[in-house]
């Protein structure tokens, strides 16, 4: 969070800004897991020029200021009680695009869904995606996200090539890694304590199709699931991702579901170019014949600590069948953002929704402590609902939180 404090910064500012600034508003703001709301200022910038303007206006009424960007985080990242926050939706603009390099430009309102819309035809794919296709890639840079190819590719803080930075002094920062390597490496990931961003360029990832070469398993136990983590995290996949049953017992402890994947090389899939398509990408609107916006309604009927456990048994044991172990060819969209599956799946959780707790543990104790945090919910009977198992490096950015080693991401009702 950026501190802006009287007598800090610059007073050089536009008066028609100036006075833009003065019409922020209270507004009630709910965290993306619903368990947290606040009441704040909002402000909504069309430009770089509008966050200098707030910082002089958060300055000159003692307020502190962070940035807003999908709402997509699942506690209080971007929570700010009493105090000012910057709406960056309407800075969602993809400034420049070159579809010979691959290196995109774009404001940090622009969400992953909006830019693989925009570059995936010209057979490109963002090099680094979270599990939702609706973080902004403000907020991405914020938290320098990472993807299941973080054990490979890095987090996108690695793909970002410079970004400009409003600072709270009002100054505005031009910043690539060559220029300042210190504060490009401290402001990714530094989730707005230094400023906030209001243009990012980045290199995407060059694809010759439209899908990925996926390699699904059921893993028996905990130590199956590690087995293939150290299985495919070689050169030959580009993705490893694992889900685990919470309420898995005895020698089944750490059973689960895993899935490997790497990009295609050029003319190895015949559909390649037609899947590049948008609409061959588009998640599935109807499940059975329903609209699966009214799925979580369903759901609410199992969301309860024995209907989870059903649940997680079913899921696994669909995955042992013989049909749903078989390497296929996927879309990048849906492989890439489970989350986005069932729409509004988060209202299961209501009324008081859902924290997320994620462990990132050294390889060297990643058996004994994943092992042990499952045989504590276990022991509470407080099971984590839906686990997610990544692998990951070390990468050089001042605030990371990677590891060499893996992470353990479990989401819990209140």
């Amino acid at each position: 969070m950026s501190d802006a404090r009287p007598g800090t910064g610059s007073d050089s500012v536009d008066p028609a800004r100036a006075s833009w600034a003065e019409q922020a508003r209270l507004e009630r703001r709910e965290a993306w897991g619903m368990a947290n709301t606040t009441v704040s200022r909002v402000l909504r910038p069309r430009s770089a020029e509008d966050v200098v303007a707030a910082f002089a206006y958060a300055r000159e009424h003692g307020l502190k200021v962070i940035a807003w960007g999908n709402g997509r985080s699942y506690g209080d990242a971007a929570m700010n009680d009493g105090e000012l926050v910057l709406d960056m939706g309407l800075m969602d603009g993809i400034e420049a695009w070159d579809r010979e390099t691959g290196i995109v430009t774009v404001q940090p309102g622009v969400t992953i869904a909006k830019l693989w819309r925009r570059i995936l035809p010209d057979g490109y794919w963002p090099a680094v995606v979270s599990g939702t296709s609706y973080t902004t890639f403000g907020g991405c840079a914020a938290a320098n996200v990472h993807g299941k190819n973080n054990w490979k590719h890095g987090p996108i803080g690695e793909h970002i090539t410079g970004f400009t930075l409003v600072t709270p002094d009002g100054a505005i920062r031009e910043v690539t890694r060559e220029s300042d390597p210190n504060l490009f490496h401290a402001a990714i990931g530094g989730f707005g304590a230094l400023g906030i961003f209001t243009s990012i360029t980045m290199k995407t990832k060059k694809v010759y199709s439209g899908r990925l070469d996926v390699l699904p398993a059921a893993t028996a136990d905990l130590e199956a699931m590690f087995r293939f983590f150290e299985r495919y995290n070689g050169e030959e996949w580009d993705y490893v991702v694992g889900w685990i049953d919470a309420f898995a017992r005895g020698s089944a402890l750490g059973r689960g579901n895993a899935h490997a994947a790497r990009y295609l090389g050029h003319d190895v899939d015949p559909e390649g170019q037609r899947m590049m398509d948008v609409q061959s990408q588009e998640l599935p609107n109807h499940i059975f014949g329903y609209p699966k916006k009214y799925l979580w309604v369903g759901m609410k009927f199992w969301a309860h600590r024995w209907g989870m456990r059903f649940i997680n048994w079913a899921r696994y044991t669909w995955s042992t069948l013989e049909r749903n172990q078989h390497r296929h060819l996927q879309p990048h969209a849906q492989f890439n953002f489970l989350l986005d599956f069932v729409p509004d799946w988060k209202f299961m959780y209501k009324p008081n929704g859902l924290i997320q707790i994620q462990l990132f543990v050294p390889k060297q104790h990643a058996r004994r402590v994943i092992r042990q945090a499952l045989e504590l919910q276990q022991a509470m009977k407080y099971e984590s609902w839906l686990i997610v198992m990544k692998r990951h490096r070390k990468d050089p950015f001042w605030l990371s939180h990677a590891v060499d080693g893996y992470s353990f991401a479990m989401d819990f009702p209140v």
